[in-house]
């Protein structure tokens, strides 16, 4: 019989030893063999147990979630955005970013509605240095509106009547006149002129006030009266005699003349 020295430098011895390394497994450490093996009986039966497959104290809670309340969470957030979307467009979230476009000035807008600028004018050609012609509502711009300076108006046209006594320089409307100039008669039984160098700081009712004035002749005097508690002008004593007859227009009548006329049927 071969002894084990005469199987050291076998090849045979080798193989046989690795062959015993498939079959066995090598003990660990503080370890040792036990019976109560691990069996494909036992592994099954714990498969099969699902409902003792997880035993901790959250098991219940876990267990309960479905698809329905997860569906009633997200629905219990108002304030949580899913989507975002430009005049109904969807927008690609890319990195947890979306980027808007903003407009900032005309220049990036379409203008769609045809509005003068600087470089076009209303037809959409090059601008030109003329104005526009008409407003929004198609009407000729000279035509219907009125400058600021120096405006003339036709028609009928209407302001505001201001308060009584407003001396500001508010147009005043012919019903301002009006009740201006009634005021400032009612009571008075008669007119009275007074010549006075300058006015005084109270006028009375039905007293015409004469300041002397640069003038000469028939117009040496401005004249004044007392309305809604303020003076105003009313004229000068400037008075033109020009169709009038005067002594050198007129000749003495004959008694031959008075006769014809008296004789006249």
């Amino acid at each position: 019989m071969a002894t084990k020295d005469s199987f050291l430098n076998d090849n045979g011895l080798l193989y046989f030893m690795e062959k015993l390394k498939g079959i066995f497994q090598q003990q660990q450490t503080g370890k040792g063999l036990s019976a109560n093996d691990f069996t494909d009986a036992y592994k099954k039966n714990v498969d099969d147990n699902t409902s003792a497959r997880h035993t901790h104290g959250n098991k219940t809670v876990l267990d309960g979630i479905d698809a329905t309340k997860v569906a009633q969470w997200d629905a219990a957030q108002p304030n949580v955005l899913t989507g975002i979307k430009v005049n109904g467009v969807a927008q690609d979230i890319v990195d947890k970013v979306v980027n808007l476009i903003i407009a900032t000035k005309l220049s990036e807008l379409i203008n769609d509605a045809g509005f003068v600028t600087k470089d076009t004018d209303i037809t959409g050609n090059a601008a030109t240095a003329t104005k526009a012609q008409q407003d929004g509502n198609g009407n000729n711009i000279a035509a219907t509106y009125a400058k600021l300076e120096s405006p003339s108006f036709v028609g009928t046209p209407r302001v505001p009547t201001p308060a009584a006594g407003d001396s500001s320089t508010i147009v005043a409307s012919t019903s301002f006149v009006v009740t201006a100039i009634s005021n400032a008669l009612a009571g008075i039984t008669g007119i009275d002129f007074q010549i006075v160098n300058t006015l005084p700081s109270v006028g009375e009712k039905g007293v015409i006030y004469l300041v002397p004035n640069s003038g000469t002749g028939n117009n040496s005097y401005d004249e004044y009266i007392w309305v809604n508690n303020s003076f105003e002008k009313i004229g000068t004593t400037d008075v033109d005699l020009s169709n009038y007859w005067n002594m050198d227009d007129l000749t003495a009548i004959t008694n031959k003349r008075i006769d014809e006329i008296c004789t006249l049927s």
